[in-house]
Protein backbone atom coordinates (compact mmCIF):
# COMPACT_ATOMS: atom_id res chain seq x y z
CA UNK A 1 0.00 0.00 0.00
CA UNK A 2 0.67 3.66 -0.72
CA UNK A 3 2.65 5.41 2.45
CA UNK A 4 0.15 7.80 2.96
CA UNK A 5 -2.55 5.22 2.42
CA UNK A 6 -2.90 4.71 6.67
CA UNK A 7 -6.30 7.06 7.83
CA UNK A 8 -6.79 7.99 4.15
CA UNK A 9 -10.29 7.82 4.60
CA UNK A 10 -10.77 8.69 7.78
CA UNK A 11 -9.76 12.18 6.73
CA UNK A 12 -12.18 14.80 7.44
CA UNK A 13 -11.90 17.48 4.44
CA UNK A 14 -13.59 20.65 4.39
CA UNK A 15 -17.15 20.84 2.70
CA UNK A 16 -17.02 20.73 -1.11
CA UNK A 17 -19.51 23.13 -2.99
CA UNK A 18 -21.42 20.44 -5.41
CA UNK A 19 -23.15 21.69 -8.17
CA UNK A 20 -26.25 20.43 -9.91
CA UNK A 21 -27.27 21.27 -13.62
CA UNK A 22 -31.12 20.90 -14.53
CA UNK A 23 -30.44 17.48 -14.58
CA UNK A 24 -29.61 16.92 -11.35
CA UNK A 25 -25.77 15.77 -12.86
CA UNK A 26 -22.88 16.57 -11.02
CA UNK A 27 -20.53 17.24 -14.12
CA UNK A 28 -21.24 20.69 -13.62
CA UNK A 29 -18.72 20.89 -10.94
CA UNK A 30 -15.89 19.98 -14.22
CA UNK A 31 -16.38 23.60 -15.68
CA UNK A 32 -16.84 25.30 -11.21
CA UNK A 33 -13.26 24.10 -10.35
CA UNK A 34 -12.46 25.74 -13.63
CA UNK A 35 -14.29 28.58 -13.20
CA UNK A 36 -12.94 29.51 -9.85
CA UNK A 37 -9.51 29.15 -10.97
CA UNK A 38 -10.17 31.72 -13.81
CA UNK A 39 -11.54 33.98 -10.88
CA UNK A 40 -8.60 34.04 -8.43
CA UNK A 41 -6.29 34.63 -11.80
CA UNK A 42 -8.18 37.71 -12.67
CA UNK A 43 -8.52 38.72 -9.37
CA UNK A 44 -4.60 38.81 -9.28
CA UNK A 45 -5.03 35.69 -6.04
CA UNK A 46 -2.74 33.36 -7.87
CA UNK A 47 0.39 33.37 -10.31
CA UNK A 48 -0.87 30.77 -12.75
CA UNK A 49 -4.34 30.30 -13.76
CA UNK A 50 -4.71 26.73 -12.79
CA UNK A 51 -2.64 25.57 -9.80
CA UNK A 52 -3.72 22.30 -8.22
CA UNK A 53 -3.03 24.11 -4.24
CA UNK A 54 -2.93 20.86 -1.82
CA UNK A 55 -6.60 21.18 -0.10
CA UNK A 56 -8.01 21.53 -3.69
CA UNK A 57 -11.05 19.23 -4.04
CA UNK A 58 -12.73 17.43 -7.21
CA UNK A 59 -16.04 15.62 -7.58
CA UNK A 60 -14.45 12.28 -9.34
CA UNK A 61 -10.84 11.60 -10.68
CA UNK A 62 -11.70 12.47 -14.35
CA UNK A 63 -12.23 16.11 -13.07
CA UNK A 64 -9.09 16.19 -10.77
CA UNK A 65 -6.88 14.33 -13.88
CA UNK A 66 -8.40 17.52 -16.26
CA UNK A 67 -7.71 20.18 -13.98
CA UNK A 68 -3.84 18.92 -13.42
CA UNK A 69 -3.28 18.38 -17.30
CA UNK A 70 -4.53 21.86 -17.55
CA UNK A 71 -1.92 22.95 -15.30
CA UNK A 72 0.64 20.95 -17.12
CA UNK A 73 -0.25 22.39 -19.95
CA UNK A 74 0.31 25.88 -18.62
CA UNK A 75 3.61 24.84 -16.73
CA UNK A 76 5.40 23.25 -19.80
CA UNK A 77 5.25 19.35 -19.11
CA UNK A 78 3.08 16.26 -19.95
CA UNK A 79 1.13 14.66 -17.31
CA UNK A 80 -0.06 10.28 -16.78
CA UNK A 81 -1.69 8.71 -14.38
CA UNK A 82 0.81 7.05 -11.60
CA UNK A 83 0.18 4.25 -9.02
CA UNK A 84 -3.06 3.57 -7.05
CA UNK A 85 -4.02 2.08 -3.69
CA UNK A 86 -7.17 0.34 -2.36
CA UNK A 87 -8.76 0.12 0.66
CA UNK A 88 -10.27 -3.04 2.39
CA UNK A 89 -13.67 -2.77 0.56
CA UNK A 90 -11.56 -2.59 -2.92
CA UNK A 91 -12.32 0.89 -3.46
CA UNK A 92 -9.55 3.18 -4.94
CA UNK A 93 -8.81 5.97 -2.06
CA UNK A 94 -5.55 7.24 -3.30
CA UNK A 95 -4.59 8.11 -6.78
CA UNK A 96 -1.29 9.55 -8.11
CA UNK A 97 -0.46 11.93 -11.32
CA UNK A 98 2.69 12.54 -12.16
CA UNK A 99 5.35 13.40 -14.67
CA UNK A 100 5.40 12.02 -18.20
CA UNK A 101 9.14 11.68 -17.75
CA UNK A 102 8.43 10.18 -14.55
CA UNK A 103 10.21 6.42 -14.01
CA UNK A 104 13.50 5.19 -15.97
CA UNK A 105 14.02 5.51 -19.23
CA UNK A 106 13.46 1.78 -21.43
CA UNK A 107 13.65 0.79 -25.38
CA UNK A 108 9.65 1.74 -25.94
CA UNK A 109 9.21 4.58 -28.12
CA UNK A 110 6.30 5.89 -25.25
CA UNK A 111 9.31 6.25 -22.80
CA UNK A 112 12.06 8.02 -23.96
CA UNK A 113 11.62 10.88 -22.21
CA UNK A 114 11.16 9.46 -18.74
CA UNK A 115 13.94 10.75 -16.22
CA UNK A 116 12.70 9.80 -13.20
CA UNK A 117 11.32 13.61 -12.40
CA UNK A 118 9.12 13.38 -9.39
CA UNK A 119 6.56 15.78 -9.68
CA UNK A 120 3.26 14.93 -8.95
CA UNK A 121 -0.08 15.03 -7.07
CA UNK A 122 -1.53 12.62 -4.79
CA UNK A 123 -5.05 12.83 -4.04
CA UNK A 124 -7.08 10.93 -1.42
CA UNK A 125 -11.04 10.04 -0.90
CA UNK A 126 -12.78 12.26 0.85
CA UNK A 127 -16.02 11.12 3.19
CA UNK A 128 -18.33 12.78 0.32
CA UNK A 129 -16.28 10.32 -2.15
CA UNK A 130 -15.01 13.07 -3.54
CA UNK A 131 -11.10 13.24 -4.37
CA UNK A 132 -8.74 16.27 -2.98
CA UNK A 133 -4.85 17.27 -3.02
CA UNK A 134 -2.95 15.91 -0.06
CA UNK A 135 0.62 16.52 -1.67
CA UNK A 136 1.53 18.40 -4.46
CA UNK A 137 5.54 18.20 -5.38
CA UNK A 138 6.41 20.95 -7.63
CA UNK A 139 9.94 20.37 -9.30
CA UNK A 140 11.15 18.95 -12.56
CA UNK A 141 14.15 17.50 -13.06
CA UNK A 142 14.48 18.01 -16.97
CA UNK A 143 13.56 21.79 -19.27
CA UNK A 144 10.35 22.62 -19.39
CA UNK A 145 8.50 22.66 -22.69
CA UNK A 146 6.89 26.33 -23.81
CA UNK A 147 4.34 26.99 -21.64
CA UNK A 148 0.56 27.38 -23.73
CA UNK A 149 2.59 25.80 -26.51
CA UNK A 150 -0.30 25.93 -29.68
CA UNK A 151 0.97 22.84 -30.55
CA UNK A 152 0.96 20.14 -28.45
CA UNK A 153 4.05 18.38 -27.52
CA UNK A 154 2.58 16.36 -24.93
CA UNK A 155 -0.04 13.53 -25.62
CA UNK A 156 -1.86 14.75 -22.49
CA UNK A 157 -2.61 17.70 -24.03
CA UNK A 158 -4.37 16.92 -26.60
CA UNK A 159 -7.46 16.44 -24.65
CA UNK A 160 -7.63 20.03 -23.18
CA UNK A 161 -10.39 21.61 -26.18
CA UNK A 162 -9.86 24.97 -27.22
CA UNK A 163 -11.74 27.63 -25.63
CA UNK A 164 -9.88 26.57 -22.53
CA UNK A 165 -7.05 27.03 -24.46
CA UNK A 166 -7.31 30.08 -25.49
CA UNK A 167 -9.15 31.58 -22.48
CA UNK A 168 -6.32 30.70 -20.62
CA UNK A 169 -3.55 32.22 -23.19
CA UNK A 170 -5.45 35.51 -23.44
CA UNK A 171 -5.46 36.02 -19.65
CA UNK A 172 -1.69 35.34 -19.22
CA UNK A 173 -0.94 37.60 -22.03
CA UNK A 174 -3.15 40.17 -20.10
CA UNK A 175 -1.53 39.69 -16.84
CA UNK A 176 -0.84 42.96 -14.83
CA UNK A 177 1.54 42.74 -11.86
CA UNK A 178 -0.09 41.62 -8.86
CA UNK A 179 -0.81 44.31 -6.44
CA UNK A 180 -0.09 44.91 -2.98
CA UNK A 181 -2.62 44.79 -0.05
CA UNK A 182 -1.79 48.40 0.80
CA UNK A 183 -3.27 49.50 -3.05
CA UNK A 184 -6.32 47.43 -2.45
CA UNK A 185 -8.06 49.15 -0.10
CA UNK A 186 -11.20 49.40 -2.23
CA UNK A 187 -11.01 46.09 -4.70
CA UNK A 188 -14.02 47.30 -6.66
CA UNK A 189 -11.50 50.94 -7.49
CA UNK A 190 -8.98 48.37 -9.03
CA UNK A 191 -10.97 46.51 -10.78
CA UNK A 192 -12.62 49.66 -12.45
CA UNK A 193 -9.08 50.91 -13.58
CA UNK A 194 -8.38 47.19 -15.11
CA UNK A 195 -11.57 47.00 -17.34
CA UNK A 196 -10.60 51.04 -18.69
CA UNK A 197 -7.28 49.67 -19.18
CA UNK A 198 -8.65 46.66 -20.84
CA UNK A 199 -11.26 48.62 -23.10
CA UNK A 200 -8.67 51.13 -23.88
CA UNK A 201 -6.68 48.15 -25.50
CA UNK A 202 -9.58 46.87 -27.55
CA UNK A 203 -10.26 50.14 -28.67
CA UNK A 204 -6.79 50.75 -30.05
CA UNK A 205 -7.44 47.39 -32.18
CA UNK A 206 -10.73 48.67 -33.08
CA UNK A 207 -11.78 52.12 -33.44
CA UNK A 208 -15.98 51.54 -33.53
CA UNK A 209 -15.65 49.70 -29.84
CA UNK A 210 -17.38 52.42 -27.64
CA UNK A 211 -17.58 52.45 -24.09
CA UNK A 212 -19.64 54.79 -21.44
CA UNK A 213 -17.06 56.07 -18.19
CA UNK A 214 -16.87 54.30 -15.35
CA UNK A 215 -17.21 55.45 -12.29
CA UNK A 216 -18.25 54.64 -8.61
CA UNK A 217 -21.09 56.24 -7.17
CA UNK A 218 -21.52 57.62 -3.47
CA UNK A 219 -22.00 53.98 -1.95
CA UNK A 220 -18.66 52.70 -3.62
CA UNK A 221 -21.21 50.94 -6.47
CA UNK A 222 -19.94 50.98 -10.03
CA UNK A 223 -22.54 52.86 -12.42
CA UNK A 224 -23.69 51.21 -15.69
CA UNK A 225 -21.01 49.65 -17.20
CA UNK A 226 -22.08 49.64 -20.74
CA UNK A 227 -20.14 49.26 -24.52
CA UNK A 228 -20.48 48.32 -28.38
CA UNK A 229 -18.88 46.37 -30.31
CA UNK A 230 -18.29 47.24 -34.01
CA UNK A 231 -20.85 44.86 -34.93
CA UNK A 232 -23.14 47.35 -33.58
CA UNK A 233 -22.99 49.34 -37.19
CA UNK A 234 -24.89 46.88 -38.66
CA UNK A 235 -27.91 47.43 -36.00
CA UNK A 236 -29.05 49.73 -38.89
CA UNK A 237 -29.82 46.65 -41.46
CA UNK A 238 -30.97 44.29 -38.65
CA UNK A 239 -32.67 46.82 -35.65
CA UNK A 240 -36.23 44.91 -36.45
CA UNK A 241 -36.02 42.45 -32.82
CA UNK A 242 -33.31 43.09 -30.34
CA UNK A 243 -33.14 40.79 -27.41
CA UNK A 244 -31.98 42.62 -24.06
CA UNK A 245 -31.01 39.52 -21.71
CA UNK A 246 -29.94 40.35 -18.13
CA UNK A 247 -30.62 36.63 -17.01
CA UNK A 248 -27.00 35.96 -16.20
CA UNK A 249 -26.06 37.45 -12.78
CA UNK A 250 -22.61 38.51 -11.41
CA UNK A 251 -21.85 36.95 -7.82
CA UNK A 252 -19.29 39.44 -7.77
CA UNK A 253 -21.13 42.50 -7.47
CA UNK A 254 -24.50 40.76 -7.26
CA UNK A 255 -26.20 42.86 -10.20
CA UNK A 256 -26.85 41.08 -13.81
CA UNK A 257 -24.55 40.93 -16.20
CA UNK A 258 -26.53 41.28 -19.57
CA UNK A 259 -26.08 41.26 -23.50
CA UNK A 260 -27.90 43.34 -26.43
CA UNK A 261 -28.37 40.68 -29.09
CA UNK A 262 -29.44 41.13 -32.74
CA UNK A 263 -30.30 38.76 -35.58
CA UNK A 264 -29.07 38.81 -39.32
CA UNK A 265 -30.91 37.85 -42.50
CA UNK A 266 -29.59 34.56 -42.02
CA UNK A 267 -31.37 34.16 -38.61
CA UNK A 268 -27.83 34.35 -36.94
CA UNK A 269 -26.76 35.94 -33.45
CA UNK A 270 -25.08 39.39 -33.63
CA UNK A 271 -23.53 40.82 -30.36
CA UNK A 272 -24.45 44.54 -30.43
CA UNK A 273 -23.00 44.83 -27.11
CA UNK A 274 -22.89 44.52 -23.35
CA UNK A 275 -23.63 46.11 -19.94
CA UNK A 276 -23.10 45.52 -16.10
CA UNK A 277 -26.10 46.71 -13.81
CA UNK A 278 -25.68 48.08 -10.76
CA UNK A 279 -29.11 47.32 -9.72
CA UNK A 280 -32.37 46.01 -10.81
CA UNK A 281 -34.44 49.64 -10.89
CA UNK A 282 -36.19 51.02 -13.37
CA UNK A 283 -33.98 53.82 -13.28
CA UNK A 284 -30.86 51.91 -14.00
CA UNK A 285 -33.06 50.04 -16.86
CA UNK A 286 -34.20 53.31 -18.19
CA UNK A 287 -30.41 54.86 -18.09
CA UNK A 288 -29.04 51.29 -20.00
CA UNK A 289 -31.90 51.46 -22.47
CA UNK A 290 -31.60 55.06 -23.81
CA UNK A 291 -27.94 55.04 -23.84
CA UNK A 292 -27.64 52.33 -25.97
CA UNK A 293 -30.30 53.06 -28.24
CA UNK A 294 -28.68 56.48 -28.75
CA UNK A 295 -24.99 54.68 -29.61
CA UNK A 296 -27.65 52.92 -32.00
CA UNK A 297 -28.64 55.81 -33.87
CA UNK A 298 -31.84 56.47 -32.07
CA UNK A 299 -33.47 53.71 -33.90
CA UNK A 300 -35.86 51.88 -31.92
CA UNK A 301 -36.53 48.35 -32.59
CA UNK A 302 -39.58 46.92 -33.63
CA UNK A 303 -39.81 43.93 -31.40
CA UNK A 304 -37.32 44.13 -27.87
CA UNK A 305 -37.15 40.29 -26.06
CA UNK A 306 -36.78 40.40 -22.35
CA UNK A 307 -36.64 38.31 -19.37
CA UNK A 308 -40.13 38.81 -17.25
CA UNK A 309 -39.45 41.88 -14.89
CA UNK A 310 -41.88 44.31 -14.12
CA UNK A 311 -38.71 47.05 -13.34
CA UNK A 312 -37.59 46.49 -17.56
CA UNK A 313 -41.11 46.52 -18.16
CA UNK A 314 -41.87 50.23 -16.66
CA UNK A 315 -38.54 50.93 -18.95
CA UNK A 316 -39.32 49.60 -21.98
CA UNK A 317 -42.66 51.63 -21.47
CA UNK A 318 -40.96 54.85 -21.19
CA UNK A 319 -37.50 54.51 -23.12
CA UNK A 320 -39.11 52.69 -26.23
CA UNK A 321 -42.97 53.70 -26.58
CA UNK A 322 -43.73 52.54 -29.70
CA UNK A 323 -41.84 49.09 -29.49
CA UNK A 324 -43.89 45.92 -28.94
CA UNK A 325 -42.45 44.24 -25.40
CA UNK A 326 -42.18 40.31 -25.73
CA UNK A 327 -40.50 37.96 -22.86
CA UNK A 328 -38.74 34.55 -23.15
CA UNK A 329 -40.78 31.38 -22.64
CA UNK A 330 -38.45 29.71 -20.47
CA UNK A 331 -38.13 32.83 -18.46
CA UNK A 332 -41.87 32.53 -17.59
CA UNK A 333 -42.07 28.67 -17.50
CA UNK A 334 -38.87 28.60 -14.76
CA UNK A 335 -40.77 28.71 -11.41
CA UNK A 336 -43.05 25.90 -13.37
CA UNK A 337 -41.51 22.88 -11.30
CA UNK A 338 -41.55 24.28 -7.95
CA UNK A 339 -45.00 25.19 -7.97
CA UNK A 340 -46.61 22.30 -10.31
CA UNK A 341 -44.17 19.48 -8.59
CA UNK A 342 -44.87 16.11 -10.42
CA UNK A 343 -47.33 17.54 -12.92
CA UNK A 344 -44.05 19.46 -14.25
CA UNK A 345 -41.48 16.88 -14.32
CA UNK A 346 -39.47 15.35 -17.71
CA UNK A 347 -41.74 12.66 -18.54
CA UNK A 348 -44.83 14.14 -17.30
CA UNK A 349 -48.23 14.12 -19.78
CA UNK A 350 -49.12 17.84 -18.21
CA UNK A 351 -45.45 18.89 -19.39
CA UNK A 352 -45.36 17.67 -23.11
CA UNK A 353 -49.23 18.45 -23.36
CA UNK A 354 -48.15 22.20 -22.34
CA UNK A 355 -44.96 22.55 -24.56
CA UNK A 356 -47.33 21.02 -27.68
CA UNK A 357 -50.06 23.60 -27.20
CA UNK A 358 -47.33 26.51 -27.02
CA UNK A 359 -44.96 25.30 -29.85
CA UNK A 360 -47.99 23.89 -32.21
CA UNK A 361 -50.82 26.22 -31.77
CA UNK A 362 -50.58 28.79 -34.62
CA UNK A 363 -54.02 31.36 -33.40
CA UNK A 364 -54.77 33.01 -29.85
CA UNK A 365 -58.10 30.95 -30.39
CA UNK A 366 -56.23 27.23 -31.22
CA UNK A 367 -53.97 28.10 -27.90
CA UNK A 368 -56.78 29.37 -25.66
CA UNK A 369 -59.09 26.08 -26.27
CA UNK A 370 -56.42 23.42 -26.40
CA UNK A 371 -55.09 24.99 -22.79
CA UNK A 372 -58.80 24.73 -21.34
CA UNK A 373 -58.86 21.07 -22.16
CA UNK A 374 -55.08 20.31 -21.07
CA UNK A 375 -55.95 22.11 -17.58
CA UNK A 376 -59.38 20.17 -17.54
CA UNK A 377 -57.70 16.83 -18.26
CA UNK A 378 -55.16 17.37 -15.16
CA UNK A 379 -57.24 19.29 -12.93
CA UNK A 380 -55.61 22.23 -12.78
CA UNK A 381 -58.02 24.98 -13.70
CA UNK A 382 -57.85 26.75 -10.06
CA UNK A 383 -54.06 26.43 -10.50
CA UNK A 384 -52.34 29.82 -8.91
CA UNK A 385 -49.53 29.83 -10.90
CA UNK A 386 -51.32 28.73 -14.27
CA UNK A 387 -53.68 31.45 -13.64
CA UNK A 388 -51.26 34.37 -13.21
CA UNK A 389 -49.05 33.06 -16.32
CA UNK A 390 -51.94 32.91 -18.22
CA UNK A 391 -53.30 36.89 -17.68
CA UNK A 392 -49.73 37.64 -19.25
CA UNK A 393 -49.91 35.00 -22.21
CA UNK A 394 -50.09 37.72 -24.82
CA UNK A 395 -46.76 38.45 -23.67
CA UNK A 396 -44.92 35.03 -24.13
CA UNK A 397 -47.29 32.74 -25.86
CA UNK A 398 -45.70 32.35 -29.57
CA UNK A 399 -49.86 31.95 -31.15
CA UNK A 400 -49.89 35.93 -30.09
CA UNK A 401 -47.37 37.05 -32.15
CA UNK A 402 -48.36 36.56 -35.41
CA UNK A 403 -48.67 40.56 -35.43
CA UNK A 404 -44.99 40.54 -34.28
CA UNK A 405 -41.48 40.07 -35.86
CA UNK A 406 -39.82 38.11 -33.51
CA UNK A 407 -37.13 36.68 -35.83
CA UNK A 408 -38.06 32.77 -34.41
CA UNK A 409 -35.52 33.98 -31.18
CA UNK A 410 -39.10 32.70 -28.78
CA UNK A 411 -37.13 30.05 -28.69
CA UNK A 412 -34.98 28.59 -25.72
CA UNK A 413 -31.83 28.44 -28.08
CA UNK A 414 -32.00 32.10 -29.31
CA UNK A 415 -33.10 33.39 -26.19
CA UNK A 416 -30.67 32.10 -24.00
CA UNK A 417 -28.38 34.19 -25.32
CA UNK A 418 -26.44 35.43 -22.59
CA UNK A 419 -26.30 32.55 -20.26
CA UNK A 420 -25.02 30.19 -23.20
CA UNK A 421 -22.32 32.25 -24.36
CA UNK A 422 -20.94 33.77 -21.07
CA UNK A 423 -21.11 29.77 -19.63
CA UNK A 424 -20.06 28.15 -22.80
CA UNK A 425 -16.73 30.89 -22.80
CA UNK A 426 -16.19 30.20 -18.90
CA UNK A 427 -17.33 32.85 -17.19
CA UNK A 428 -18.16 32.79 -13.99
CA UNK A 429 -20.34 34.45 -11.66
CA UNK A 430 -18.22 35.83 -9.53
CA UNK A 431 -15.81 37.23 -12.44
CA UNK A 432 -14.29 40.96 -12.38
CA UNK A 433 -15.81 43.09 -14.97
CA UNK A 434 -12.13 42.78 -16.37
CA UNK A 435 -12.65 39.07 -17.17
CA UNK A 436 -16.02 39.43 -18.13
CA UNK A 437 -14.89 42.27 -20.55
CA UNK A 438 -12.13 39.88 -22.01
CA UNK A 439 -14.08 37.29 -22.56
CA UNK A 440 -17.01 39.02 -24.28
CA UNK A 441 -14.26 40.99 -26.87
CA UNK A 442 -13.08 36.98 -27.23
CA UNK A 443 -16.93 36.04 -28.40
CA UNK A 444 -17.28 39.09 -30.03
CA UNK A 445 -14.05 38.27 -32.26
CA UNK A 446 -15.15 34.22 -32.77
CA UNK A 447 -18.76 35.33 -33.79
CA UNK A 448 -17.25 37.70 -36.76
CA UNK A 449 -16.08 35.14 -38.84
CA UNK A 450 -19.23 32.81 -38.63
CA UNK A 451 -20.90 35.74 -39.70
CA UNK A 452 -19.10 36.66 -42.50
CA UNK A 453 -19.17 32.63 -43.76
CA UNK A 454 -23.32 32.87 -43.40
CA UNK A 455 -23.22 36.48 -45.63
CA UNK A 456 -21.22 34.92 -47.97
CA UNK A 457 -23.09 31.24 -48.30
CA UNK A 458 -26.17 34.06 -48.95
CA UNK A 459 -24.99 35.32 -51.47
CA UNK A 460 -24.07 32.68 -53.19
CA UNK A 461 -27.41 31.52 -53.02
CA UNK A 462 -29.08 34.30 -53.95
CA UNK A 463 -26.76 34.45 -57.06
CA UNK A 464 -27.63 31.04 -58.02
CA UNK A 465 -31.25 31.76 -57.98
CA UNK A 466 -31.18 34.73 -60.22
CA UNK A 467 -29.03 32.79 -62.32
CA UNK A 468 -31.68 30.47 -63.06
Amino acid sequence: PHPHAHGAADAAPPPRARLEDEHGSASVYRVRALEKAIAGFAQRETEAVVNPTVGSSFVSIDEAYEFYNIYSWESGFGVRYGSSSMDSHGTKCIQQFVCACEGKPSKDSDSFRRCECKASILLLRSRDDGWRVCEHQVGHNHPLSKMCAQRSSWQSHSSIDKNTRGLIRQLRENNVPHIDDNDAKNPLSDDIQKTEETFARIKAKDPTFGYTGLQLDSNWRVRPLLWTSGQSLQYQYFSDVIIFDTTYRSDKYGTPFGLFVGVDNNFETILLGGVLMINEKTEGYKWVLSQFFQLMGREHPTTILTDRCEAIEEAVLEVLPSTTHRWFKWNVLRRAKDYLGFHYTKTSSFRVGLHKILNDTLTADEFERAWEMLLEEHGLENHPFLKEIYEVRHKWVKAYFSDTFCATLTSTHKSESAKHFLKQHHVPRDCSMELFALQYEKLRSEKQPDYGFQEQRTTMVSLKISGN
